[in-house]
């Protein structure tokens, strides 16, 4: 028998852990917050950030450096979000 966990060169694979319970940094988001970070983005001029929500609002994060947390997206400056971008 084989085993399903051995490539071809005979090397067995390393398993992936599961991350349990954890949640993700976009769960809770709701559409029109959605539609108001796609409007920010584009008004900013940035495409690699992503949108996320903590008990104490929003934040754009790249990676693992992210803003601060805002009650609403629209408060977001604009020159972080650049800042953001461009940082790491």
């Amino acid at each position: 028998m084989s085993d399903p966990l051995t490539s071809a060169a005979g090397k067995r694979k390393r398993r992936r852990r599961s991350l349990g319970n954890r949640r993700s940094p976009q769960h809770g988001i709701s559409s029109s917050a959605r539609a108001q970070w796609t409007q920010r983005k584009k008004k900013a001029g940035v495409s690699g950030l992503s949108l996320g929500k903590d008990p104490n609002g929003y934040y754009a994060y790249k990676g693992s450096v992210r803003t601060k947390s805002y009650n609403r997206v629209s408060r977001i400056p604009i020159s972080t979000l650049r800042y953001i971008e461009l940082a790491r």
